[in-house]
This record gives structure tokens, sequence and C-alpha cells, in this order.
């Protein structure tokens, strides 16, 4: 990561979108836009926004694909924050798979007919991550997708996670000079119902995660 000039550090909270239609139906879902959120999605949409309101978080941004745009829209209720979309936070394209089983892709870190591999996901997560860098806010929202946050945690820490954290979990990434720590934090849904409108909180408070982990990263070159 580029070195920073203080002590300062930037934390960038990355967001994967509540559950969807095709997540529970067991379909690649790609850049295809209109998927909305299920019921349990909006409930882990509302508890991961009401989770960040604990953190002096000062900016948000979407992608602008269906799943995190509202995801992001119950962030920004929660958090007064208005919320940019871009389009570098959408998921990796799948091309000709996307409405597909999600098992009829062996590889998804591979090219496919129309689609993206995860090394053009890196490409375009690596230019957003060096706006962020340069931009004056100093902790970040970025609600995004699995294969997306997959591509900025190889970027910003110079290795390839194995896996991708679960739908409505907070992965939180605090960069000082070289050093990288990153946690991911699943919020607890057992606060939440459904009811007419937008889901509501029914009892107390607690945040499951798990451990955080540090890496030394030269994944990108001081800007």
């Amino acid at each position: 990561m580029p070195a920073r000039t203080s002590r300062t550090p930037l934390r960038l909270r990355l967001v994967r979108h509540g559950q969807s239609r095709w997540n529970a139906a067991g379909l690649l879902q790609g850049q295809t836009a209109h998927v909305g959120l299920t019921d349990l999605g909006h409930r882990q949409a509302w508890a991961l926004a009401e989770h960040l309101t604990g953190h002096a978080v000062d900016a948000l941004v979407t992608s602008d694909l269906a799943r995190a745009v509202q995801t992001a829209d119950a962030v920004a209720a929660i958090t007064g924050l208005a919320a940019r979309r871009d389009r570098r936070l959408r998921e990796q394209c799948h091309g000709v798979f996307e409405g597909r089983p999600v098992a009829a892709l062996a590889d998804p870190t591979a090219p496919v007919a129309g689609g993206e591999s995860l090394a053009d996901v890196c490409d375009r997560t690596e230019s957003l991550l060096r706006s962020c860098l340069r931009g004056q806010p100093r902790d970040v929202v970025l609600v995004t997708h699995g294969e997306t946050i997959r591509a900025a945690l190889t970027v910003l820490c110079g290795r390839t996670p194995e896996t991708i954290p679960p739908n409505g979990s907070v992965t939180t990434v605090t960069i000082i000079d070289h050093v990288v720590a990153v946690r991911t934090v699943v919020p607890d849904l057992d606060r939440y119902r459904l009811v007419d409108g937008p889901p509501r909180r029914v009892v107390g408070s607690r945040h499951d995660g798990s451990g955080g982990s540090r890496c030394e990263s030269d994944a990108v070159p001081p800007l």
C-alpha cells in the first residue's frame, strides 16, 4: 500500500450486500443489475447499517447494482451519509454464466466468455482504492460484492483470500504506512424483524465477528 504521511489511519469498510434473491436461489449474479434483496437481505442491510453508526464513517460509496444500492440505502438512512454510486465496485462479470447455477462455474477467478477474470476486477478495484487514498475522508464505507471484496483484499494485502465474506458482513481494512490490518464482522440479526417498511430493532445488541489479521503489503506502489 502507499505509505501514509502521518499516523492517521485510513479505514475502508468493505460491505458485502445483504442476501439477494439470486443468492437464495444459488444463481450466479455477476453484473446482472436488477436482482434485489430478500427479506433476510433487508434485515442484514439494516443490521450492518446500525453497526456502522458506532464508527466515525465519513463517506459512503456503493456499486450501482440493485442489491448493493438497496443495502447502501439502509446505511444512508441510518448514518445520514449520501451514497455515491461507482461502477468500479460492481461484482465480477460472469458473462454467459450469469443466471446459471453457481456450480456451473468451476473456477470463478478465471475469465469466461463475455466476462471478467479476478485479475480484471483487481485492476478496476485498484483504481478505486487509489482514489480513496488520495481523498480527504479517512473512514469510507464501500458497499460492494463478494468477488470485488476478494479483489480489494488481493490488492491491499498482496495475496488472494481463499473465501469471500458472507452476505451482510463488514470487512474493515485499516491502513497505516505499509501495515494493513483486516477484520470481518457479521452484525447480529436477532435484533431485527420485518414489519411494514424497514426492518425494526426489537432487542439488545451484540456483534459476532472473526478475528483480525495483519499483513505487510507492497501490492500497490507509493503514489
